[in-house]
């Protein structure tokens, strides 16, 4: 179920993970993710702020930025300025009209400044930093994308455990 865009938010609620090549059910998910994300960004306009969320109990390894957005297709984002990426293992929210729960849950939120969620502010952990590029939408250009680095260092970033 994909619900939005409503006060700047779009949901999306599915008892299996959004994987790269989606068939059936999940094809028609994406398709009405990518919609209602287009929608999102249109009314946000450019150089908007996207806060995305992906929750799930699940603990195997996934690469939550591809779930979020690479697997969704960079092309219903439009160009935000900046992403804010969480990852939340729990159980996600009640879909709304529908009894039960589901595995799945995806948020996405166009605002002008990112959401706190609860989170303090510590250390650096690692930056990205790429170069702004008119044309094509940057997040669909491989070539921007530079390595994550440690802090002070030149040895690349490994996120998790």
């Amino acid at each position: 179920m994909v619900r939005g865009p409503a006060n700047a938010m779009v949901e999306a609620w599915s008892v299996t993970r959004l994987p790269f090549e989606p068939r059936g059910s999940m094809l028609e998910l994406r398709t009405s993710l990518r919609l209602a994300l287009r929608s999102l960004a249109d009314r946000a306009g450019p150089s908007y702020r996207l806060s995305c969320t992906y929750t799930s109990q699940q603990v195997g390894v996934v690469d939550t930025e591809n779930v979020l957005l690479y697997n969704v297709g960079a092309s219903a984002f439009g160009r935000p300025s900046t992403i804010h990426i969480e990852r939340r293992f729990e159980l996600p929210a009640l879909v709304p009209l529908r009894r039960g729960r589901v595995e799945h849950h995806h948020r996405y939120l166009a605002a002008e400044d990112t959401p706190e969620c609860g989170w303090s502010k510590g250390p650096i952990a690692c930056r990205w930093q790429a170069p702004l590029m008119a044309g094509a939408p940057a997040l669909s250009n491989v070539a921007a994308i530079l390595a994550l680095r440690q802090p002070g260092t030149d040895r690349p970033h490994r996120a998790g455990p």
